[in-house]
């Protein structure tokens, strides 16, 4: 093979390489061993231990409030919690962050499992939200 021909498929499997970087999901992160520690967690922060997403979010952030109207738009209850004014929620958040995560926002929690937010919709049907009608 040519030198430029090596080349070429160096660039293919380093392109390809970035296109799976890029399009890798985040694999589930327990945040709560039991679900006891998560209705006792919702009952502090005064909501439902019933409703199963949890939105971690902040006030100015376009991507939380995009997550935000996709779940009120699919019809999946969940609870707000903002990172910046709610002590619980940033203590859950930074749970996440010693976890491995990012630091991004939003974080979304199904069940006990911190979830990648494209995969919200699945994650929550699966633990008994209803699905959203399409």
């Amino acid at each position: 093979m040519s030198r430029a021909s090596l080349s070429w498929i160096f660039y293919l499997l380093a392109a390809a390489a970035l296109v799976l970087f890029l399009n890798a999901r985040q694999a589930p992160v327990e945040l709560f061993k039991t679900d006891e520690e998560r209705a006792a967690f919702m009952r502090a922060v005064g909501a439902d231990p019933e409703t199963r997403v949890i939105a971690l979010v902040t006030s100015w952030c376009g991507a939380c409030r995009a997550a935000e109207d996709g779940l009120a738009e699919a019809g999946i209850p969940f609870v707000r919690l903002d990172i910046e004014s709610n002590g619980p929620g940033a203590a859950l958040f930074e749970r996440a962050v010693a976890a491995g995560t990012s630091r991004a926002i939003p974080k979304l929690v199904v069940g006990r499992f911190l979830v990648d937010r494209r995969d919200v919709f699945a994650a929550a049907a699966a633990t008994g939200t209803p699905a959203p009608a399409r």
